[in-house]
């Protein structure tokens, strides 16, 4: 069974945060960040919105024109009530198309001036100036969340801006005054040493960024078809060591294409923990997800991570 549907604005899954208390939005479809570990575009419903828009993946169509997408969006907010809003699950807002263009701050300005109460952004982007002007306007409303991690010797993200574009976009937004927290993720044991960390944390502490949350790669046959593409052997065969590729779990009730493989759970806990001790010598306020990277038996859990409840990043 799957109960996944692509739309301009649709309600959020079951099993996710706030047990889907929330709304996504989805102003276009396809991603130019091309990350080989993306699960979007493996997506049956974004292939088939694909299919309707004619383009590819990761070279993004909006779903209307600019100005009737601004009048679908305000109606659409309106019509279902929105008051907490995703940006995005298929797609990154700041994708850099539309960041150029100025898309990207058209439609969050649209979004700021509607009823809605909390804006999530999730973004390995970098906004520009309009946007920042955007976000500090309306600072109450909106959480900014970086995607970012240690550089590694593996560049799974070939169209997303540097590591350290995406720090400064974050240390620039919390110093407007929006709720700004890391993410971590997708963390690789294999790829993200635990020896990179320190100096990372370093880096965001000094900049003020001391908010984090992190979860691992997930995987299923088509992302590790992927990234195979991305990868030599043997680092994909390195790559593949960590996981249970023997078990894998459903993460969304009613949507069969979140059956995915996770790190095996001794690594899992072992690796967190090594995190969290990190992270508590250095004062940050963090927490694991529990959606993607907590779940399990008690006694495989990192003892000393608090567990997100969903509220934490919003």
């Amino acid at each position: 069974m799957n109960t996944d549907s692509f739309n301009l604005i649709e309600k959020g899954s079951l099993g996710t945060c706030w047990y889907g208390k929330y709304h996504y939005i989805e102003p276009w479809a396809g991603c130019a960040h091309d990350c080989a570990y993306c699960y979007a575009r493996h997506r049956s419903v974004v292939a088939g919105k694909l299919s309707e828009t004619g383009n590819a993946f990761e070279n993004p169509a909006l779903l209307f024109p600019l100005d009737a997408l601004i009048k679908k969006i305000r109606e659409g907010v309106r019509e279902n009530n929105v008051k907490i809003l995703k940006l995005s699950r298929y797609t990154d807002f700041f994708t850099p198309s539309f960041v150029k263009n100025g898309t990207s701050a058209a439609v969050l300005e649209a979004l700021c001036e509607t009823p809605v109460e909390r804006i999530i952004i999730t973004t390995k982007g970098a906004p520009d100036d309009n946007i920042f002007a955007v976000m500090k306007k309306y600072r109450e409303k909106i959480s900014y969340n970086a995607a970012v991690k240690p550089e590694s010797a593996y560049k799974l993200e070939k169209g997303a801006p540097e590591t350290i574009t995406r720090i400064e976009a974050a240390e620039r937004a919390n110093r407007l005054g929006v709720k700004t927290t890391i993410h971590m993720d997708p963390l690789i044991p294999a790829f993200d040493g635990l020896e990179s960390m320190p100096r990372f944390f370093a880096e965001l502490k000094k900049r003020g960024l001391t908010r984090l949350m992190f979860s691992f790669l997930l995987l299923n046959e088509p992302i590790i078809a992927s990234i195979q593409n991305a990868l030599d052997k043997s680092a994909m065969e390195k790559l593949l060591e960590d996981f249970n590729l023997s078990a894998a779990r459903k993460f969304l009730p009613k949507q069969d294409e979140t059956v995915l493989y996770s790190i095996n759970d001794g690594l899992r806990k072992a690796y967190s923990e090594k995190i969290g001790e990190m992270l508590c010598r250095e004062g940050f306020d963090f927490v694991i997800c529990s959606l993607k990277s907590n779940r399990g038996e008690a006694d495989t859990r990192p003892s000393n991570c608090p567990a997100c409840d969903g509220t934490f990043y919003a």
